[in-house]
């Protein structure tokens, strides 16, 4: 069976045969034939693009509070496993 949602889901896409619910705690891919979470990542996501097998993140920093809640990155992930591509950093949110 599939795992209950850990946590509230503020943002949803569907891209790739996927779902992808963004929450104040991190990204996950969910299949979307049968629910089975596919993987999870735990940047502080503000709000996502997906374009072209890319998901574009803009983040708030990290969830272990390493960086000032001033800085701000845009992050972007492979859509299929959800590994960092690349990311930018930002000074101070305006």
């Amino acid at each position: 069976g599939s795992q209950p949602l850990q946590q509230q889901h503020v943002t949803l896409q569907v891209a790739k045969g996927m779902v992808f619910t963004l929450s104040k705690i991190g990204l996950d891919a969910w299949q979307a034939n049968n629910g089975k979470q596919v993987w999870h990542t735990s940047l502080q996501q503000v709000d996502i693009l997906i374009a072209n097998g890319t998901i574009y993140a803009g983040t708030a920093g990290v969830s272990k509070g390493c960086f000032a809640p001033t800085q701000s990155r845009l992050t972007a992930l492979n859509i299929i496993n959800g590994s960092r591509l690349w990311q930018l950093q930002a000074d101070t949110v305006q």
